[in-house]
This record gives structure tokens, sequence and C-alpha cells, in this order.
């Protein structure tokens, strides 16, 4: 029986894009692997995992640990300890769940001769580390840390996973032998919604989700002022946590903070608008509106990933008129095609056998 050993730092108890994507991972190798998979949490507020190395905490000792060549809070203790447990177990398969781990490539060959490495890239051009250091000189520190990672990773692994295709060009450019596109995945929280509970609800308003993230409040504010006025009496509802403190900023957006439940909000929306301009990776709440029987609208650079989908589920807008001109399509639309498309390619059984497919090329065909 295979074996693997699954590193992340984003196993955490927070629900964010990131961790949603790394839990997702976890689950897809460990069907894959019949539960031969050791999860490894270097999150700072773990989930539950298998085991846990502890992160830097201190800002001066990050900074340390970043001037010696480690990030994603990997110390040096944390080092020794992933070593160690490598070496007893000898997997088939480390997985990194991040291109910020590159420097366990070669350590770990030391002691692990027959293992392959796999490393999964959540962004290729990572926005807010080139932000920080916009903001901040000395952040180049940590800057430094994280590029030598990447190269390390890119260069050394067996194989690297991209989330979209555009990722995976900048990955090949900068070195990549091997690269496979595996698309972000959602647990499927809308099994039990039949469409005929849905059909009849009276949906009244266009929706967008999201966190307080900069290119998140740079939709809204898109939102507020542009598309906002070409849809007449249409509200746009906002939801997510850390969002209420906008409320009295967007004047024509009815802004909510986090709710316990999304599900209420998604059912009866029109449409879920994603306009984001800016961040990375994919943007995991598309895959969300999907799962939920909910058409999207959202501009290009969200649109990143979702490629097969354009058209039947995804419309995408160039400009503000585009926008509203989508909303008015959409309602002539299938009412089905949303949550087909998160079936056929970011549903849990999708994921599975797009890892199945992407280990088989690493020569671990019993494991498919």
């Amino acid at each position: 029986m295979k074996k693997l050993v699954y590193l992340s730092p984003l196993l955490s108890a927070e629900n964010y894009g990131g961790s949603v994507v790394a839990h997702a991972n976890l689950k897809a190798v460990k069907d894959v692997f019949k539960g031969q998979c050791l999860a490894v949490s270097l999150a700072r507020l773990p989930a539950e995992h298998d085991v846990y190395v502890k992160p830097s905490g201190h800002r001066a000792f990050t900074a340390l640990c970043n001037f010696f060549g480690l990030a994603a809070g990997l110390t040096p203790a944390g080092v020794v300890q992933i070593v160690r447990l490598c070496r007893q177990r000898q997997p088939d398969v480390v997985w990194l769940d991040t291109s910020f781990l590159g420097v366990l490539i070669p350590l770990l060959r030391l002691f692990c001769k027959r293992s392959k490495f796999a490393v999964f890239v959540h962004d290729a051009e990572p926005p807010m580390v080139l932000a920080k250091l916009r903001r901040n000189p000395l952040y180049v520190i940590s800057w430094a840390a994280i590029r030598a990672n990447e190269a390390l990773s890119f260069r050394l692994a067996d194989a690297v996973f991209a989330i979209q295709p555009n990722d995976a060009r900048l990955i090949r450019e900068r070195g990549a032998r091997h690269v496979d596109v595996i698309r972000v995945s959602l647990t499927d929280q809308a099994a039990a919604i039949s469409p005929t509970d849905v059909s009849n609800l009276q949906r009244s308003y266009l929706l967008f989700v999201g966190s307080d993230f900069a290119p998140n409040i740079e939709a809204m504010a898109y939102m507020n002022d542009v598309l906002a006025p070409l849809l007449g009496s249409t509200k746009i509802h906002c939801v997510g946590n850390g969002l209420e403190k906008y409320a009295t900023r967007f004047r024509n957006l009815v802004v909510t903070g986090r709710v316990a439940d999304l599900s209420p909000s998604y059912r009866n929306a029109l449409a879920v608008l994603a306009p984001v301009f800016s961040g990375g990776g994919m943007k995991v709440k598309i895959a969300e509106a999907l799962m939920y029987n909910r058409h999207v609208v959202c501009s290009p650079f969200a649109s990143l990933g979702y490629e097969s989908s354009i058209g039947r589920a995804v419309w995408v807008a160039e400009t503000p008129q585009a926008f509203a001109d989508a909303i008015h399509q959409i309602a002539k639309a299938d009412e089905l095609l949303p949550r087909n498309e998160y079936l056929a390619h970011y549903s849990p059984d999708s994921l599975r056998r797009s890892v199945s497919s992407a280990l088989s090329g690493l020569g671990l065909v019993d494991c498919v």
C-alpha cells in the first residue's frame, strides 16, 4: 500500500479560500491513498490533524527564520520534526500544499530516497506578499525566502499542480518540469437541496460573498459606484466576515457581516456577482455559487480557472453595461446548469479523479 505525507500551512480551523482548498485536497489524497495519508499542519490555528508542527509566532523570530531561507511559518525545530517524521514513515509521496516549503525537498531527499515530491501551488504570483513589500521594505527578507522556496519547489519537485492554466504557464516559465492543472473543489453543502424546492422563491437581489480582503473591498466599491446605478430597483447584497464595517461606506449596497449559514443567501439570490480585479489563484466563491445552483457574473480576472463553465453558468463581463446585460440574460438561462457544472468540475468526486490522474503521472499507477 502506497503512503503519502501531506504538509500544509493552510490546514486551519479558520474558513478562508486557501484553507477550504487545503482541506479539500487532503480529503482527495486520503481517498486516493485509501487512508494511508498522514496530515501535517503548520497552521497558526490548526484544525483536526494527525501531526501538528508549531509555526513561528513572534515577528522577529519569523524574520530570523526567513533570513535562513525558511518560509510559511517553518522553523528549524519544525524542519527537524518533519525530517524525523518522514525518515521514519518513508512515504512514497510527499505532498507540499504550498510552494513556500521548497527547502524541504532537498533535505527530505537525503533521508527518503524513494519519495516523490508533489507541490500544489495555490497562487503562482502571491499579491499579498508584493503588497507587504511595497508597504515595508524590510519585508524583503520574507520575500527573498518565499522566492527561494518557490524556485526550489518548481525546479526540484517531481510534479507541480496549479489551480488554473495561467498559473501553470507562469510555473513552467520558472523552470518546472511537469505541471498539471487541478481545479479547486468544495465539499458539497447543497446536496440535500432539490432545485424544485427553490424554483418558486422570491429572488429579489444580487449577491456578493467575500471577507474583508483588499480585492473584495475594491469589488464592493465598483458595485457601489458603477454597477448599482445601472440596476434600478435590484439591490446588491454583500455578505462576509468583516464586511459589516463597510455598511455606511457603501450606501448603494446592502452589507451584512458574517452569517452562520450562507445557503439562504444563495438560494434567494437572482445571481452572484464577482467583479474582482486583483488577488490570485481561483476565486473559491464562484465554485460555491455553482454548488448552490446560482449563475455567476464576473470580471475576466475572476473567471480564471473557470474556463470550461464560461457561457454556461459563468458569465464574463468586461464593462458595466455587460454586467447589466448578463444579469438580464440569466433570467432566461437553464436553471440546472450551475449545479451540473459544479458536479462535473468542482466537486469532491471531480477533484479525486484529477488528483488520482495527476499522481499516476508520478508512476503511482496502483493508487489510481
